[in-house]
């Protein structure tokens, strides 16, 4: 099937209809000039008043018509004065509201968000803003400005919008630092970003390819890659190959970077029948859970219940089935035992 040829709009936020905080799905109205268009898709952090440009397609919406699916976005600042009064009034920066706007746009024109940043004493010069306001404001609108700067820094390593939402709820105005420094952060948590796409940023950032935090990440995508095949934990004497090997580091880099790990408890290592395991600290907190309630089972056990095997042939009389010896045996023993534990892969 081919791609879709995707449409690109510019023009200045008229109107932000709905915003969801969570998954920052938003639906604004864009002023292109010489229409006024209703864009729908995910834009956080997107305020009346800024200059934005989307990417996208036309949709027919059943309920409210014709709308600009955005499937990619950039915002910028408002820059002439009547958008920067929009901008300031929508409650964008915290602290300024219509009337203290108004005030602003009237002393500064189109410098005022300049002034806001750089120079917010020049504010107190306005009845009603004290040197403290001042510099409140400026501080949130720093902030407003960086969660901005944020997003489109991020597109350029091929970060969702939807994506940006969720690492500026876990590192906030440091989120590209924190990035920057170490690119596989992105892989922990509820971020969602895989270690192939984090391992593309760092590559794009230059991180050779023994640095400690690939090195950590790589074992720990290992041990959750294998978590899918069912297992719950590797060795240690097979872990550290198959990282080194998929990384492409020597054995003696990931022996040092397991050795971080565990020192930090990003994983848990546990000696059985001499050879060390090595788990992701959740799987190895519902491995405990797990032994314990057997434990707690184990002393209020089910009852027995006999005669299985004059029951299993009466089933297969009357369903016209016949169970193979294994079934019945694995039928006999949960009834018999009252409790049955069955291991291996699904199915």
């Amino acid at each position: 099937m081919p791609e879709k040829s995707l449409i690109e709009l510019t023009g200045s936020v008229e109107n932000v209809v709905f915003k969801n905080e969570q998954n920052g799905y938003t639906v604004i109205e864009i002023n292109t000039g010489s229409e006024l268009v209703t864009a729908v898709g995910v834009m956080p952090f997107v305020n009346v008043g800024e200059k934005v440009r989307v990417a996208g397609t036309w949709v027919n919406n059943p309920n409210y018509g014709e709308q600009f699916q955005a499937e990619a976005f950039e915002q910028a600042e408002p820059e002439t004065s009547a958008d920067i009064l929009k901008y300031l009034s929508s409650g964008a920066v915290k602290g300024i509201g219509p009337g203290t706007a108004k005030k602003i746009v009237a002393s500064f024109g189109e410098n005022s968000l300049k002034i806001m940043e750089k120079e917010p004493m020049r504010l107190c010069s306005i009845k009603g803003i004290t040197e403290d306001k001042a510099l409140k404001i400026s501080a949130e609108f720093r902030r407003v400005g960086g969660m901005r700067q944020m997003m489109l820094s991020l597109s350029r390593y091929g970060i969702l919008p939807s994506e940006a939402v969720r690492i500026w709820r876990a590192f906030g105005p440091s989120s590209l630092e924190h990035i920057r420094e170490d690119p596989y952060c992105l892989c922990g948590g509820s971020l969602g970003i895989g270690f192939g796409r984090a391992d593309k940023i760092a590559a794009s950032l230059d991180l050779s390819p023994d640095d400690i935090c690939r090195v950590r990440a790589g074992i720990v995508y290992v041990l959750r890659h294998n978590a899918g095949n069912g297992h719950t934990c590797l060795p240690a004497d097979k872990l550290l190959p198959a990282a080194a090997r998929m990384l492409k580091v020597d054995e003696g880099t990931a022996v040092s970077a397991l050795e971080s790990l565990k020192s930090d408890s990003s994983v848990v290592s546990k000696a059985f029948c001499g050879r060390d395991f090595i788990f992701t600290p959740d799987l190895y907190r519902s491995e405990v859970y797990s032994s314990g309630r057997l434990k707690m089972m184990l002393h209020y056990p089910a009852p027995s219940i006999t005669g299985a095997g004059d029951m299993i042939a009466d089933i297969e009389k009357q369903l016209g089935i016949t169970y193979a010896e294994g079934q019945k045996f694995a039928i006999e023993e949960a009834l018999s035992k009252g409790m049955l534990i069955l291991t291996g892969g699904p199915g």
